[in-house]
């Protein structure tokens, strides 16, 4: 064989070779062509759908900040519990809160869904809506695309991060304390059987705020407070009808009402009295903000008079304590004082007439609330045993777990004792721990309130609260994880993210002229008397 040159078998081999190689190019060519193709006509097919759902997209976003759109929840809910149809009131709530969580990019829209669907609840058995958990998991899914799409959102927006917030590390104390309250000292039983309740106004009512305070929109041209305001007041007058239908539904004339145990499914005289306790206020508030705002002022009066038909002794003492400065902030707040002045005064004049009208009638409604006496239906035995459950326990206290025997009884759906107050609930069941924990929650809370006293938000917000926690010293208020804490946790949170010193509608309308700088705006402002803020950043 001559030198350097290959025999014919080693050339085969080498030629095989790179065939083979030539194949496998080929070959991975194709797949990357393939698979490019394929992402193609899948981007394609997504933009299509993209662009074809964008008017829908557009029209959802901009129909659940209407009036509408609250309406429509509402009379969901209202029908469904008029009609005892768990089927048709649940099922339509939650494919309709499913098909906004979908396109929505706000958590607020949906707290008018949140706070309306206990009112839907006709009977205190919880068997009757057991057959609907499947309906629950479109909505769980609905659920898991909102918060992954707005938590994308939220991380390629610059600028944008989570907050904690000025409350989470009085909320975080309070769920410290509520799990540690009993540890050593309830049974493992007694403790197990209280922890979903236990986790509820703790974790819950934390997770609740945090979720709020960092999927809650800022910024645009929408007055949210006032938006969040109109909700209560909307849910007010469903719970005031849902009152008035029951009373008439027993059949009972006004001088036995009081005899009447007011349970309309999913609460007594008392639950209903506390969520009206909320409601009411953010009538007058409504008031303040628009022109013709007598008709929220005779609002307000439908759901006080509601209050007073529950006969609900401490729901009624408190909320007309905090009606009082709710109807002075109503005059001090208005843009025409002169005028809601008027308002008020016809309002108070057409309540006289409506009296001397129905005289009887009314006279009877008040002898029968005063024929219940002032006794404190065996509250005072509740608050001698929580003091002597403090004495033996006074760091932990004896936790959520305890199961007394007093007049309060135990709560078979949450498994609690209730003592009816706040205080004596803490002292006996969390001890020294939660009265460090809630005094720090009540400190913080109550000095965002007042840091900016001058916004009309702020002070009806603490109208509410002036109803709402001196209601719960004498009730179970605040220890109910829902919609009770879940509001108060709401509330707070917009008044640490959306109100000022002061209020905004006047200087936003200002700024958002080009004649007026930042400065010429408050000036102008200044001489009208008008108490204005900046707007949100």
């Amino acid at each position: 064989m001559t030198k350097g040159v290959l025999p014919w078998y080693k050339i085969v081999e080498i030629d095989i070779s790179r065939q083979r190689e030539y194949y496998r190019y080929i070959k991975t060519m194709l797949e990357c062509a393939r698979a490019h193709l394929a992402k193609l006509v899948i981007m394609d097919f997504l933009q299509k759908l993209k662009k074809g759902i964008a008017p829908v997209d557009s029209f959802v976003k901009k129909f659940i900040y209407t009036d509408y759109y609250m309406w429509l929840i509402l009379a969901i809910v209202f029908i469904g519990w008029v009609a005892r149809s768990a089927t048709f009131g649940f099922v339509a709530l939650i494919l309709t809160s499913s098909f906004v969580l979908l396109f929505a990019d706000d958590i607020l829209p949906l707290i008018a869904n949140i706070l309306s669907a206990v009112l839907m609840i006709f009977t205190d058995t919880i068997d009757a809506f057991l057959y609907l958990w499947p309906t629950f998991i479109p909505l769980g899914l609905a659920i898991a695309v909102f918060v992954v799409r707005n938590v994308r959102i939220k991380v390629k927006t610059p600028g944008e991060k989570f907050h904690l917030g000025k409350m989470f590390f009085p909320r975080l104390a309070v769920s410290l304390a509520l799990l540690l309250g009993g540890v050593g000292v309830v049974s493992g039983e007694g403790y197990l059987m209280a922890l979903p309740n236990t986790i509820a106004l703790g974790i819950g009512v934390l997770a609740v705020y945090l979720l709020v305070r960092n999927f809650l929109k800022t910024g645009g041209d929408l007055d949210r407070s006032v938006y969040f305001a109109k909700i209560l007041a909307y849910v007010g007058m469903v719970v005031g009808l849902q009152l008035v239908i029951a009373i008439a539904r027993t059949g009972l004339a006004p001088a036995h009402w009081a005899s009447g145990y007011w349970d309309i499914g999913w609460g007594n005289r008392n639950n209903v009295a506390t969520y009206l306790i909320f409601t009411a206020p953010m009538c007058l508030f409504l008031s303040t903000k628009h022109r013709y705002g007598v008709i929220y002022l005779l609002m307000a009066v439908f759901q006080y008079c509601c209050l007073v038909m529950t006969f609900s002794r401490g729901g009624i003492l408190f909320g007309m304590i905090a009606m009082v400065f709710g109807i002075a902030f109503t005059i001090w707040k208005a843009k025409d004082r002169m005028r809601q002045a008027m308002y008020v005064g016809g309002v108070i004049a057409v309540m006289v007439l409506c009296y001397l009208i129905f005289m009887d009638s009314v006279n009877d409604v008040i002898k029968s609330l005063l024929s219940r006496g002032t006794g404190l239906s065996g509250r005072d035995i509740l608050y001698v045993e929580a003091w002597d459950l403090f004495k033996q326990k006074p760091f932990q206290g004896h936790g959520l777990g305890y199961m007394g025997n007093g007049p309060g009884g135990v709560h078979e759906a949450i498994n609690l004792y209730w003592f009816h107050s706040t205080f004596f609930q803490v002292i006996a069941c969390m001890g020294i721990l939660g009265i460090l924990a809630y005094g720090y929650n009540y400190v913080v809370k109550f000095m965002l309130l007042l840091k900016n006293w001058r916004n009309s938000f702020n002070l009806f917000v603490l109208v509410i609260f002036i109803g709402f926690e001196g209601y719960s010293m004498m009730d179970t208020g605040t220890m109910v994880p829902f919609p009770n804490m879940m509001l108060v946790a709401i509330m707070i949170c917009m008044v640490e993210m959306f109100t000022s010193d002061r209020d905004t509608v006047t200087f936003d309308k200002l700024c958002r002229t080009e004649v007026y700088t930042r400065e010429a705006a408050l000036a102008v402002a200044e001489k009208s008397g008008e108490e204005l803020a900046p707007i949100e950043a």
